[in-house]
């Protein structure tokens, strides 16, 4: 991996994946500002402040769409496995792509 590919990984996980979490759930919206999950996504955390308790905004990082989703159904992004080394890959490029 080059150095470049390396810093931008390393800014990718500071700028990103303190705020990530993964579905434990598949959720399907109910209204429109609200974000599809399926099991296993990662969604990029925007806002845990929001007015609903229970409620958060995020952006779904395999549809890159942006909507509130219920805080129970996600879980924290655990920092150290090679999941998140593929989670950060994975938001580098779609980065880079858009």
């Amino acid at each position: 991996m080059s150095s470049f590919s390396q810093k931008v990984l390393d800014d990718t996980s500071s700028n990103y994946l303190t705020n990530q979490v993964r579905a434990r759930y598949e959720y399907m919206p109910k209204q429109a500002d609200e974000l599809e999950l399926h099991v296993d996504d990662i969604i990029q955390v925007l806002d845990r402040n929001l007015p609903d308790d229970g409620w958060w905004r995020g952006r779904n990082m395999r549809t890159n769409l942006i909507g509130i989703f219920p805080d129970n159904f996600v879980s924290p992004i655990n920092g150290t496995n090679k999941e998140l080394d593929e989670s950060k890959l994975q938001v580098c490029m779609k980065s880079f792509l858009n």
